[in-house]
């Protein structure tokens, strides 16, 4: 079992007001209402359970509570995150692994480079750096547009695709104004073409 099931199935425990959420070592109570909800064949270890009880509250999901004098009888709550990452149908970088898992079904050809960036920003998301986010967002997505380019230049009439290699292969390139005139300008002589039956407006 993956980490964004075992997140799933403690964020779905502990946001029921019927389960158990008392952490038991890792043994009782909560481990024992988490594991009902394994799928057979599959399996959860008492490490993997403690890994994803503290992998929820670094990420701001959950938090212990710790009022009770036995640590055994402490409970681990969904914090208003938890809850609505559980809640929500789409995938939220609020739960990095589930959400990392839907990018890498979405564009399982993604380059290493695209997803080292993606992956930075995702990182810097969790950590609450929104600019440093933000900024490693936009340069994974400059490095998937220029990839996109380069397999464009090779479906472009010959001087076209000439052009615009030598655009991509200029040092000071930098997402210029060529690169974007050249192919706005194929994406509108093509549209009439390339975008029947997609739900979108050329």
């Amino acid at each position: 079992m993956d980490a964004s099931h075992r997140h799933k199935l403690v964020l779905e425990t502990i946001c029921d007001p019927s389960s158990q959420r008392r952490l038991g070592r890792a043994r009782h109570y909560l481990a024992q209402d988490v594991r009902k909800k394994v799928p057979d064949g599959e399996t959860l270890s008492d490490m993997e359970l403690m890994e994803t009880v503290w992998a929820l509250v670094s990420q701001g999901l959950a938090y212990i509570d710790f009022t009770e004098p036995a640590a055994e009888n402490w409970k681990l709550l969904p914090t208003p995150a938890g809850q609505a990452v559980l809640a929500d149908t789409h995938a939220s970088p609020d739960d990095p692994a589930g959400y990392w898992a839907r990018l890498v079904r979405s564009a399982p050809k993604a380059s290493d480079i695209v997803q080292l960036y993606a992956r930075e920003a995702l990182d810097a998301y969790n950590h609450c750096l929104y600019q440093a986010s933000a900024v490693m967002l936009g340069v994974a997505s400059e490095a998937a547009v220029l990839e996109v380019a380069r397999v464009l230049a090779a479906y472009l009439p010959a001087a076209q695709g000439e052009k615009l290699h030598k655009v991509l292969d200029s040092p000071t390139r930098a997402m210029s104004r060529s690169l974007t005139d050249l192919v706005v300008s194929w994406l509108v002589s093509n549209c009439q073409s390339s975008c029947v039956g997609m739900s979108i407006s050329c």
